[in-house]
C-alpha cells in the first residue's frame, strides 16, 4: 500500500544514534551485539528448561513426544511464537540499522541464503545459524569469487554439507 511505500518500500527510517558522526556505526554495532547476546542467552535458557526438552522431543520424534504426554500442537505453537518474537526483534534492528526496508531485500535469494546458512551451520544447535552465517557471509569477503559464481559456490556447499555433515558444522565443533 502507499502508506508503507508500496513497491519502493519504506525509506528514511530514523537511526538508533542519529547525529553521532563516526560513532553512529560503532554504537549501532554494539546495540546489535548486546541484543544478539541477550537473545542467545534467552535461547540457551529456553533450551535447558523443560520446554526446551519438549521442543527437542518434538523435533526428534513426534510419536515419542506424544507417548510422553506432550501436547504436540501446543509445543509447535509455542515454538512458532518464540521464533516470531526473535524475528520481529531482528527485523526491528535491521530497520533501524539500515534506514530502509525494501521488498527486494527479502526475495527468493535471501530466503535461499538463510536456508543454506542454517543447513551449513546446523539446525540442531543454537550456534548453527551463527556459524553458517559467518561462513556464507565470509565467503565473498575473503575469497572474492568471480561475478555470478557465489550462488554456485553456495549450492555446492549445500550439497556437500547435506551429504557429508548432515548435522552441520556447529554440531561437529560444539558437540565434542
Amino acid at each position: 500500500t502507499d502508506a508503507l511505500g508500496g513497491a519502493i518500500g519504506i525509506r528514511g527510517l530514523p537511526t538508533l544514534f542519529y547525529g553521532m558522526g563516526s560513532y553512529e556505526y560503532i554504537l549501532s554495532f554494539l546495540v546489535v551485539l548486546v541484543a544478539f547476546l541477550a537473545m542467545y542467552a534467552i535461547g540457551i535458557v529456553i533450551l535447558k528448561s523443560p520446554y526446551g526438552v519438549m521442543f527437542n522431543m518434538v523435533r526428534d520424534s513426534e510419536v515419542a513426544a506424544r507417548s510422553y504426554g506432550n501436547n504436540i500442537s501446543r509445543n509447535k505453537l509455542l515454538a512458532f511464537i518464540i521464533s516470531a518474537i526473535y524475528g520481529s526483534l531482528a527485523g526491528g534492528l535491521y530497520a533501524v540499522t539500515q534506514n530502509i526496508i525494501v521488498p527486494t531485500s527479502f526475495g527468493l535469494l535471501a530466503a535461499i541464503n538463510l536456508l543454506v546458512m542454517i543447513i551449513i551451520g546446523g539446525a540442531i544447535m543454537l550456534e548453527g545459524g551463527l556459524v553458517g552465517a559467518l561462513i556464507i557471509i565470509g565467503i565473498p569477503i575473503f575469497i572474492e569469487p568471480p561475478a555470478g559464481t557465489l550462488t554456485l559456490i553456495n549450492g555446492v556447499l549445500l550439497i556437500l554439507f547435506v551429504l557429508l555433515l548432515p548435522n552441520g558444522i556447529a554440531f561437529e565443533v560444539f558437540a565434542l
